[in-house]
């Protein structure tokens, strides 16, 4: 009878983009399987989708651009390479006028270049930024109370990721051409029509099929 060998080998690896795994040897077939990855997230993963991209854990396709934003690498990104990030569709106009659009449940990007302002309200952030022509994104740092205070960011916006719905009231404000800004306004007011619609087709619909049943009764049992 051979003697139990009790001995597990393990071994951890870490590959370029920072993700750790945790194989364990297989002596019967002499492989090596993953037992476990760190971070399980993907998207926790450091800049997964590049500059001016976001990432989302429950997307089929990982990363998506802002709006006004479209990939840098169109091929690449088919791929499922983010690693260039995206690029504005339209230039800014800092003189002539820029507008922003609204990104809402979002984690913030990473704060490498930024200015910080803990009593100021969110429409003087919005001006103190539209004056500064280096000035990509503001946000409220603290979202309690309705939020407060003035976070701006300077040059690219990375490593941004969506959130939960528990933390739905943080949201981040991205500078576009003012044609874009435009657009999103009208997209985000016909999304909001759409929802006040669905309720009074739904009572309808239930309306009409509560009808069409009583009919079918009448049929039957008269």
């Amino acid at each position: 009878m051979d003697p139990y060998d009790s001995s597990i080998f393990k071994r951890l690896t870490i590959d370029k983009s920072g993700m750790i795994y945790l194989n364990i040897m297989n002596a019967r077939k002499a492989t090596w399987h993953i037992a476990t990855v760190v971070p399980r997230d993907p998207c926790d993963e450091y800049n997964q989708c590049g500059p001016y991209g976001i990432c989302g854990i429950d997307r089929a396709i990982r990363c998506e651009c802002f709006k006004g934003f479209a990939p840098k690498s169109q091929q690449d990104w088919d791929l499922q390479d983010w690693s260039e990030g995206c690029t504005r569709t339209r230039p800014l106009n800092c003189e002539g006028g820029d507008g922003f659009v609204q990104v809402r449940g979002v984690k913030y990007p990473d704060m490498l270049q930024f200015w910080l302002n803990s009593s100021m309200s969110l429409s003087e952030c919005k001006a103190e930024c539209l004056r500064n022509c280096n000035c990509t994104a503001y946000a409220n740092p603290y979202i309690t109370r309705g939020g407060s205070g003035c976070l701006i960011w300077f040059g690219n916006l990375i490593d941004t990721k969506d959130v939960n719905e528990a933390d739905s009231k943080q949201s981040i404000y991205i500078r576009v051409s003012a044609s874009e800004a435009s657009e999103a306004e009208i997209s985000t007011y016909l999304e909001k029509e759409k929802e006040k619609e669905r309720p009074i087709k739904l009572m309808l619909i239930s309306m009409i099929a509560g009808f069409l049943f009583q009919a079918l009764l009448m049929e039957l049992y008269f």
